[in-house]
């Protein structure tokens, strides 16, 4: 009897801390995909020549979740300085909302994406839409390296 209740007492709370788990590891993502440290494109200056989107649609999967996270730890670890002063702007947009559904025809999202938008006067002059971004997210060190490869490409590039 003694046994049944502690295997049963185990089970529950084995299963209140895997709820636990997934609540803030749920938090966490939504938490980094919207960073205040990182500006929205309504925030764009005369300094700004790269916005780096990330379109996501609907409930998250675990490898969802790292496209932004790897996409951040590409731009805090090689572009720090042009975050700072406004040359690249990081903007998460979520199209399931409604005012925002035109950007799945304007970039051709077909799936969650990283869209790098060249700017100059504050208008879009190119963009590129990074769908390779899936051949790279189950490794972490890949993908980094390609985001880093992609913007420092199009920062690089005659605007």
């Amino acid at each position: 009897m003694n046994a049944k209740k502690i295997i049963r007492n185990l089970l529950l709370l084995f299963a209140i801390g895997s709820l636990a788990y997934m609540a803030i590891k749920e938090v966490n993502a939504r938490r980094a995909i919207a960073d205040p440290k990182f500006a929205s494109a309504a925030q764009l200056t005369s300094a700004t020549k790269l916005v780096v989107y990330f379109f996501s649609e609907g409930k998250e999967c675990t490898t969802c979740e790292q496209i932004p996270l790897y996409t951040r730890a590409a731009l805090e670890a090689n572009f720090a300085n042009e975050l700072k002063s406004g040359e690249i702007v990081w903007c998460a947009i979520d199209v399931d909302e409604p005012r925002n559904s035109h950007y799945i025809d304007e970039y051709q999202i077909f799936a969650k994406t990283i869209v790098l938008s060249r700017v100059a006067d504050r208008k879009q002059t190119r963009f590129k839409n990074l769908v390779r971004i899936w051949d790279y997210v189950s490794d972490k060190k890949a993908f980094v390296d390609f985001i880093t490869k992609e913007i420092r490409a199009e920062l690089d590039a005659a605007a």
